[in-house]
């Protein structure tokens, strides 16, 4: 459980009801005059037009499927011939705008179109209670005790840590793969307790002794909780130190009110968005050494100014476990910090870390982009253009851009259109081979002034959309290998990587390629033992991070006083919850307080007022598939509440 969304509690004087002023009839053709509460819904009190109004036909269906969902659920009797009286009452009694006609308010107000509504939202209800009863949960329901389920948990957690130690202290040769292994289980069962202990007894104790690699890294799913892990590895006696990302808060500058962080990690970190923008090697192109005499950042070598991201650094290399935020998995790490580490404990689920946003890669600059910033020659460390590599760049991106344009908006990319434009495998690997000879390294110095730097950016513009050309290439090279297949099923293959959209810039609409890829867990963490502890663990997308990741268990037990309903449809956090980084009136923000809205009038109506709280485990993403079921508690006297 992540993040709460407080909705507004069901008391009389707060529904859009008592909101909306009183006032009589309007007639029609005249001028709006006030809001008139046509029943006791928020559907009814925002029916007709002016200040909170929805118009006629929304609220009226709003309030048909209110209807039929009451019918159903037992708790109204049907009475269709008096539910349309009570309709046509408020319409004829809702305000209008001077526009609208007469015979308009008289076509909502009439027994057909009143009857239709209310007979479609039967049909509706009926539809999706047969949906429902015919969709299979996507977790089945606890069968385990608590107890059984903690002593599986320890049995298989202490398993993990043996088999680890023993791997860590084999022979080279011996070793063979390392173990990446996965354990679902609820929350509060006690999963991270148990690893804990077993990281304590067995590999700091027993490793050291001997030894052998003995240190641990240990992952959460945001930096809020590094501190609170911390403080329990501290309980234990453990040797533990949090280890920070540059971009994250500093503690102790917390905002009392927000929480939010009045500094970061890095002091320099404008000079570090540079360097990733053009991707430049971050310690060589902005940190620099330590060493003096060497150029570095003025907050990199130890002393008062040194910035808080260095500092932490000695007592991390130090800790026998190294507390981090999933991020970084995918990040590499100092000699320091990697130094004797033996497995990796990720706590919760992760892999959403490991998914890029969708990038777009401009489709008529295919080509273009090569000719503005061509291939170099490596012999000449850049100084010089590869012509030759250069031309076959350019050609093969002409390719991909005719591919590219056979295909319709949304489509995702297909074979058979790109093996017409003169595609093959073997040029899509060469294409992302040469790629790399673009890069313009090196033009980025330590403790330089923000002006040169600006130059550099100038300099190295065309490195930023190398990486997504070269997984473009990658993602052809997948689809296209094997161009021998003439069976219809390789004719019609096609790779969920790219797909055809839109972009809306300063320049205009474009067409793009969107790319959708994710990002390749560091080697370091891969090449070591792996235990993930998660409520739901999904399988098959983790898969595609860790092809080898066998499930150890799956410890389901029976919470008490806990109730499971399944929830059809989809399902996300962050369709409730506002982006804090957005601008004020983001229109993104505004449909997720319309969310918000949206449930509440939901919850009205089931919990008949009463106040509420919903508590709902954290979902499996895919992209199909019903979302977990939602675990409902007692009614809370604090107010209606949904926490994700």
């Amino acid at each position: 459980m992540s993040r709460v969304v407080i909705l507004p509690a069901l008391t009389p004087a707060q529904t859009r009801q008592a909101r909306a002023a009183p006032a009589g009839p309007c007639k029609q053709g005249s001028a709006v005059t006030a809001r008139v509460p046509g029943g006791t819904s928020a559907s009814l009190a925002e029916l007709g037009d002016g200040l909170g109004g929805k118009g006629f036909h929304k609220p009226l269906l709003a309030e048909t499927m209110r209807y039929a969902g009451r019918c159903a659920a037992g708790t109204g009797t049907r009475d269709d011939d008096a539910e349309i009286k009570r309709l046509r009452d408020a319409v004829l009694a809702a305000p209008c705008r001077e526009s609208r006609s007469p015979e308009s308010v008289g076509t909502y107000a009439s027994d057909d179109c009143l009857r239709g509504l209310i007979e479609s939202a039967f049909d509706r209800v009926a539809d999706d209670q047969a949906s429902a009863a015919a969709i299979k949960p996507q977790y089945p329901m606890p069968t385990q005790t608590v107890a059984n389920a903690r002593l599986s948990l320890a049995e298989h957690i202490h398993g993990f840590v043996e088999r680890s130690l023993t791997w860590n202290l084999a022979a080279e040769h011996e070793k063979g793969l390392p173990e990446w292994s996965g354990i679902m289980t609820a929350v509060g069962t006690g999963k991270s307790t148990e690893a804990r202990q077993a990281v304590l007894l067995r590999l700091l104790r027993v490793s050291r002794a001997v030894g052998g690699k003995h240190r641990a890294r240990w992952l959460v799913p945001y930096h809020r909780l590094l501190n609170e892990t911390l403080a329990e590895m501290k309980l234990l006696g453990i040797n533990a130190a949090v280890m920070r990302g540059r971009a994250a808060g500093e503690p102790g500058t917390e905002d009392p009110v927000t929480g939010k962080c009045a500094k970061t990690m890095c002091r320099s970190l404008e000079a570090v968005k540079a360097a990733e923008e053009i991707y430049t090697d971050i310690e060589a192109g902005v940190c620099g050494s330590a060493q003096p005499g060497k150029p570095c950042c003025p907050f990199r070598r130890p002393g008062p100014n040194q910035c808080p991201f260095y500092a932490q650094q000695p007592a991390v290399a130090k800790a026998d476990v190294v507390i981090a935020a999933h991020q970084a998995l995918f990040n590499d790490a100092s000699a320091a910090i990697k130094r004797d580490m033996a497995l990796t404990i990720i706590d919760e689920g992760w892999f959403n870390a490991g998914l890029f946003e969708p990038r777009h890669i401009n489709l008529a600059g295919l080509a273009d982009d090569v000719r503005r910033f061509p291939v170099r020659d490596k012999a000449s460390k850049g100084a010089v253009v590869n012509q030759a590599e250069t031309a076959e760049l350019v050609e093969t991106s002409s390719m991909a851009e005719a591919g590219f344009t056979a295909h319709g908006d949304g489509a995702s990319g297909e074979r058979h259109k790109m093996l017409k434009a003169g595609l093959t495998g073997e040029r899509c690997s060469r294409a992302s081979a040469i790629e790399w000879n673009r890069m313009i390294k090196g033009n980025l110095t330590p403790g330089e002034p923000e002006t040169d730097r600006k130059d550099a950016l100038v300099e190295a513009a065309g490195n930023g959309g190398i990486y997504r050309r070269v997984a473009m290439w990658i993602a052809l090279q997948q689809l296209l290998e094997g161009e021998a297949e003439t069976s219809e099923e390789a004719k019609l293959r096609s790779t969920g990587h790219l797909q055809l959209g839109v972009a809306n810039g300063a320049e205009g609409t474009r067409r793009t390629v969107i790319l959708h890829s994710r990002r390749e867990i560091a080697t370091h963490v891969a090449n070591l033992p792996m235990l993930l502890l998660d409520a739901t663990l999904p399988l098959p997308v983790v898969r595609q991070f860790l092809p080898r990741l066998e499930l150890l268990a799956d410890v389901n037990p029976v919470a008490p006083y806990a109730t499971y309903r399944q929830v059809t449809g989809g399902w996300g956090i962050t369709s409730l919850c506002p982006n804090p980084k957005a601008p004020p009136g983001n229109a993104e923000n505004k449909r997720r307080a319309h969310n918000v809205r949206l449930l509440s009038d939901f919850v009205a109506l089931h919990s008949k007022g009463a106040p509420w709280s919903s508590h709902t485990s954290r979902s499996n993403t895919s992209s199909s598939g019903p979302a977990c079921a939602p675990r409902t508690s007692e009614p809370s006297p604090a107010g209606t509440s949904l926490r994700t």
